[in-house]
């Protein structure tokens, strides 16, 4: 699906000739919180420029940020937003060439994951 089609566009800025990892997550999320180490390590691989997040809430007194220390930057969403996005968090959304190429919901893989299973064939 071409990100043009989507909210994305008017959330951030996209160039059509990069990679993105576009993680969607809440900060209530259990789930979506035990996986924020392997997101950390998208930053910089081989197959993704840049790695970006939109939140579901706010990270009230930077708790979230301080104790993540993300490399990547967060956006915060509201819930009506989030759901307009995605049906599931956390998700991850790969883009390319401006088009979404995969949509992984429920979980955040690990870089080896992502790369064994999504990229090998790319």
């Amino acid at each position: 699906m071409p990100v043009s089609k989507t909210l994305l566009p008017t959330l951030a800025s996209f160039s059509a000739d990069s990679t993105y990892a576009v993680c969607i997550f809440s900060y209530t999320c259990g789930s979506c919180l035990n996986y924020m180490e392997n997101l950390k390590h998208y930053e910089g691989s081989p197959n993704i420029d840049k790695v970006m997040a939109f939140a579901a809430g706010t990270d009230t007194n930077n708790e979230f940020t301080n104790f993540f220390n993300p490399n990547f930057e967060i956006k915060d969403v509201s819930y009506d937003t989030l759901i307009k996005l995605i049906d599931v968090v956390p998700s991850i959304l790969y883009i390319k060439n401006d088009t979404i190429k995969y949509v992984i919901r429920g979980t955040i893989p690990s870089i080896y994951n992502l790369n064994k299973f999504y990229f090998t064939n790319n």
